[in-house]
């Protein structure tokens, strides 16, 4: 799916296709689809259909959140598995990487640990800040 930059819309304003089409570049396509999968108009039968744009706004926010999945406690994604899993018991490590990143220059740590399944090394680049959220206390391990 294609990012769409929600900042470039102004809430209150209405939007026609033709509006929302130079804005993204979409075809006529995929407004149709859009509409067909929740996008709200002002009105059903008025020519030409207008969305507002908090409507869209909301609309394409929840499109690009829709079958996202937040990493639990000690999940990570396996690309061989293709899908979240747990981490095979023992093998987390947290590795600094001696980079600074973010606003706050946080140090960023890189999370590795084994597929439970498969056993294909799988990591996590992080900021120090969220090394306590994704690593369980049973496996909490820091190297230097």
């Amino acid at each position: 799916m294609s990012h769409y930059n929600t900042r470039l819309i102004t809430a209150r304003r209405s939007y026609t296709m033709k509006d929302v089409r130079a804005l993204f570049g979409i075809n006529r396509d995929t407004w149709q689809r859009w509409l067909a999968e929740g996008l709200s108009v002002v009105e059903k039968d008025a020519n030409p259909l207008l969305a507002m744009g908090s409507d869209l706004i909301d609309f394409l926010k929840k499109k690009k959140t829709k079958g996202k999945k937040k990493l639990g406690e000690g999940d990570f994604w396996c690309i061989r598995c293709r899908g979240v899993v747990k981490a095979l018991e023992g093998t987390t490590k947290i590795v600094k990487t001696g980079k600074k990143v973010g606003r706050d220059n946080l140090d960023q740590i890189i999370r590795t640990a084994e597929c439970e399944l498969c056993g294909t090394t799988m990591r996590t680049y992080l900021s120090s800040a969220k090394q306590d959220y994704c690593v369980p206390n049973t496996n909490k391990q820091m190297h230097q």
